[in-house]
């Protein structure tokens, strides 16, 4: 171990706390991270919400608390350009070559891009990264209304912390509800509720057709396809994001170009591993390889690489766990959505749920519950371990808010 080279390609999250555990668990092993922004690592949520507003500074969720760890050579403000897998060398945008022996890919994920007219005036905005928020955020400083086109997560969380500072929003989603891929109907139906409450204009089963402009140089509106137009200001594209996998070339990814590992996060490439957005992990709960996108895959995956680089023989067993806070709500997700054949409903009030699915022998596999911040976290954690204890339940017990789900473990 003590002449290891080690690569981490991509300084987000997943790349900035392999780095820093590996110098923990590996202090004789040359490290190197190379990321294309030039700031430390940092985790994302935050980005879309109190970062937005204002409400925090970077410095509050670094990934690094301390300053940068010793041992790790940060070349941040390049990224690599190309993979020799013969040689065992990574290529950089400086023309710089450098050898590993073992190599991560953590390079995460970039915004899908819409290509429409009007897609190039001063206003419209894309929210992947910090450099991203702030841009957001000083623009909407002298803003009076925002089109936010996507109604899924990122979408949906910038409007509720626009509408916090009075700034108008509207929400267009081409699906036929808000958040469809990872929440059903009655949490859906619950959260676009408030969001309307909030006086935010949605828009379903609409795409955007063009950016409108009266001087040629600025937003001032947008069309929908089926022509309607809505006046706006600012316009945020929120239609979700694509992996930063190009230079994995000839290693094993899916139809979606997400790099597919085993259950040690390992690539068809002994020597090269890949954690967080641009993974796609073999699952034993689910028998197949599933993407995550989420703040605890980024972090549970990057310490499970690290022990498995350090020698120890362990496999990433965790149900997926994610989570959204909009308004004084709070969204807890469990597990992978839309694949169980059977689901339930847990509710004590309108905006009080929890559902439920399950394969067709009643095992658990996904939660998804909205309620104020803190109501759920305890559910979502007791729902977590039912569906990685793989156990039959008996649905009519679930759906009872008066039964304690602590009991069914």
């Amino acid at each position: 171990m003590s002449n290891k080279r080690i690569v981490i390609v991509g300084a987000g999250h997943a790349g900035g706390r392999v780095a820093q555990r590996l110098a923990q668990l590996c202090p004789q092993a040359g490290i190197t991270l190379i990321g294309r922004e030039t700031v430390a690592p940092y985790e994302r949520p935050p980005l879309s919400k109190e970062y937005l507003l204002g409400l925090s500074s970077v410095e509050q969720f670094a990934v690094w608390q301390d300053a940068s760890p010793a041992l790790i050579d940060y070349r941040m403000g390049i990224e690599v350009t190309g993979i020799d897998r013969r040689r065992k060398k990574v290529t950089v945008s400086d023309g710089a070559e450098i050898g590993y022996d073992t190599l991560v890919l953590a390079s995460g994920r970039r915004s899908r891009r819409l290509a429409v007219a009007g897609d190039h005036l001063a206003g419209v905005h894309y929210l992947r990264t910090i450099n991203d928020a702030d841009e957001l955020a000083a623009s909407l400083s002298g803003a009076t209304s925002i089109a936010i086109v996507g109604g899924g997560l990122i979408g949906l969380e910038v409007a509720a912390a626009v509408r916090s500072r009075g700034i108008g929003a509207s929400v267009i989603e081409a699906g036929k509800t808000l958040l469809g891929r990872v929440a059903a109907a009655p949490v859906s139906e619950a959260l676009t509720r408030r969001h309307i409450d909030e006086g935010v204009n949605i828009r379903t089963g609409r795409t955007l057709n063009r950016i409108d402009s009266k001087d040629g140089h600025s937003v001032n509106g947008i069309t929908l396809s089926d022509g309607e137009k809505i006046a706006c200001d600012r316009t945020l594209i929120a239609i979700g994001s694509e992996p930063e996998s190009a230079i994995a070339i000839d290693i094993q990814k899916d139809a979606q170009g997400v790099v597919l590992v085993d259950n040690q996060l390992r690539s068809s490439d002994p020597n090269i591993f890949a954690v967080g957005d641009v993974a796609s992990h073999w699952s034993s709960i689910y028998e197949q390889n599933i993407a995550v996108e989420s703040w605890q895959n980024a972090e549970q995956q990057a310490n499970l690489v690290c022990r498995v680089i350090a020698g120890e023989k362990t496999t990433y067993e965790l149900a997926p766990v994610s989570w959204s806070d909009q308004y004084d709500l709070t969204m807890n997700m469990v597990g992978m959505p839309n694949i169980g054949s059977v689901s339930v409903v847990r509710q004590s009030s309108p905006d009080e749920i929890i559902h439920f699915e399950f394969d067709s022998a009643m095992r658990l596999l996904y939660a998804c519950a909205l309620g104020k911040r803190g109501k759920h976290a305890r559910a979502a954690q007791v729902a977590q371990r039912l569906i990685e204890r793989r156990k039959p339940l008996d649905a009519s017990l679930v759906a009872d808010p008066a039964i304690d789900l602590r009991k069914m473990l």
